[in-house]
């Protein structure tokens, strides 16, 4: 018998739902194990369902990687001490009324998409839930919408990222609006060519439209609390 790894099988059934076939060599190798499962049903009732909420964030990690936010506040009762000992970058701004904050991309952001500081995330961290989650949560769209959701928004926030590297700014380590804003200071305040002023064109349509789809599926209302300031207000 195969020995089938339960989150690539995961994988595979939510193509499948969303495509209706299973492709590629894990998948051709395995499907005839897979397919009377598939027929009963009995992934969407067991595994699948019960992880689709974890899977969901683990494929997307958009609000911990610089694309939807600048940074995370700190509140009361987040042991800032603490969260310093763990790696993370802590901040104290000189606005009149201080700001205890650490920049993103999260320092605790690892390759997979988890935090190695997950047991002890700050309060927003906690409590925040993108939009495309509650969604999916609540049963208004399907964990596979959710996910065709999140890989077209990674689309784009690669796309920004593509051309602000061809405007010379490389720092992967600070979020898509701080880069940005200082791009657009940079191109503003000094001389360019027509190239790269076509290829600033392009990144203010692309981050444009990235807020739109942001602000429409991501972001949670006004009156809701989220961690930190938007990479819209670039």
């Amino acid at each position: 018998m195969l020995n089938i790894d339960p989150v690539r099988l995961a994988d595979l059934f939510l193509l499948q739902s969303s495509r209706g076939d299973i492709g590629g060599e894990y998948g051709e190798r395995v499907w005839p194990e897979v397919k009377p499962w598939l027929a009963l049903g009995a992934l969407a009732v067991g595994w699948c369902v019960v992880n689709s909420s974890e899977k969901l964030c683990l494929a997307c990690g958009l609000c911990c990687d610089g694309t939807l936010f600048d940074n995370v506040r700190l509140v009361r009762g987040d042991n800032t001490k603490q969260l310093k000992q763990l790696g993370l970058p802590v901040e104290v701004s000189r606005a009149q009324k201080p700001i205890t904050f650490f920049r993103q991309t999260c320092a605790a952001l690892c390759a997979d998409r988890t935090c190695r500081v997950y047991a002890d995330r700050p309060a927003q961290c906690r409590s925040f839930e993108c939009g495309v989650f509650k969604d999916a949560q609540g049963g208004r769209i399907t964990f596979a919408s959710a996910l065709r959701l999140v890989k077209q928004a990674r689309r784009k926030a690669e796309s920004i990222r593509q051309l602000l590297r061809k405007l010379g700014d490389t720092d992967e380590h600070r979020s898509l609006g701080e880069r940005f804003r200082r791009t657009q200071r940079r191109l503003e305040s000094g001389s360019h060519d027509e190239n790269a002023a076509a290829c600033f064109a392009e990144l203010g349509l692309a981050v444009h439209q990235f807020n739109l789809m942001a602000h429409e599926k991501f972001y949670t209302k006004v009156d809701e609390p989220t961690p930190a300031s938007s990479a819209s207000r670039a």
